[in-house]
């Protein structure tokens, strides 16, 4: 069904008085089958837009109000509580996930570098919180020995599985080091060769941010430069002249000495300013200011007594 684009006065008439009864906008287009605009268009044709938003608040103030609450009304599940659907199959009260690991349990994991190192759990749910420990540093703990601020166990063999007491030791950085180094000859020298390559490569970075921040001043100066000849292209283009502005009012003269007071308010502060040379025009009766033109040139040419002899 095609949609009427124009609504006659008597159709807007009677849909605005059906508005005013307390039909809805929604209702009143689906009985006119037009769209929005249109059907806006003769509404407001036939009421302010103060009435027209006055019935809208109206409408949505009442809207739905057969399926509201009333006042005193009791919910269907007032008095149950705990509603089981599916008994059967609920969890009950204590259940652990399929996944659960309980304290005390052992697993080995893999390091960064691809190492292995066994875990021990030590606290779960019951503790509050799920907590795992390397299992050598469970061992050195539970041998009655303190691991001081800094320190941390190793293993003495360099063997990451081998978690026998006797195989721990508990080192700072400087024993690590100097344990890694006891253990492999070669040590040493890949420290040193770490140490160049970690050299070299902030001396690269350095030089990068050097030539990057050379770049940078290059293309400031040039556009410094550019601007700089834009500007004398435009005094060129645009000659100035220079002229006096009264601190005051605003008034300008462009006498090449400044006035001893300014006729608008009278004021004796003036500040000099260069103001663009127009080719056309005269005195400027907005801010009383004399400028430049062909036509006074020609008539002071014009003024010349010619050379005698």
């Amino acid at each position: 069904m095609s949609r009427p684009r124009i609504i006659s006065k008597e159709d807007a008439a009677q849909l605005a008085a059906q508005f005013r009864a307390g039909a809805t906008l929604t209702q009143l287009q689906k009985r006119i089958h037009c769209n929005w605009f249109v059907f806006q268009k003769a509404i407001l044709s036939q009421m302010t837009r103060y009435e027209y938003t006055k019935l809208v608040r109206r409408n949505v103030s009442l809207g739905g109000i057969e399926t509201r609450f009333t006042k005193g009304h009791i919910p269907a599940n007032k008095g149950i509580k705990g509603i089981h659907y599916s008994p059967s199959t609920e969890f009950k009260k204590g259940h652990l996930p399929a996944q659960h690991k309980h304290v005390g349990t052992i697993e080995i994991r893999n390091d960064k570098s691809g190492k292995q190192f066994r875990w021990i759990k030590i606290s779960g749910i019951l503790q509050g919180e799920h907590k795992w420990i390397p299992y050598a540093r469970h061992l050195w703990l539970m041998s009655s020995r303190d691991i001081p601020p800094g320190h941390f166990v190793v293993h003495y063999d360099g063997d990451t599985l081998n978690d026998d007491l006797s195989n721990l030791r508990c080192v700072d950085r400087p024993g690590h080091l100097a344990l890694q180094m006891q253990r492999d000859s070669r040590m040493r020298s890949r420290c040193i060769k770490a140490n160049i390559k970690a050299q070299h490569r902030r001396k690269r970075k350095n030089l990068q941010l050097k030539a990057l921040e050379k770049r940078q001043k290059i293309q400031l100066a040039t556009e410094k430069q550019q601007v700089a000849e834009a500007m004398k292209l435009k005094a060129i283009l645009e000659p100035t002249q220079q002229a006096w502005l009264c601190a005051g009012c605003g008034w300008t003269a462009s006498d090449h000495l400044p006035p001893t007071f300014c006729p608008k308010c009278l004021g004796l502060s003036f500040e000099a300013v260069n103001i663009p040379v127009r080719k056309t025009g005269g005195f400027s009766s907005g801010q009383g200011l004399f400028e430049i033109s062909d036509k006074l040139i020609c008539s002071s040419i014009k003024n010349i007594p010619a050379p005698t002899g």
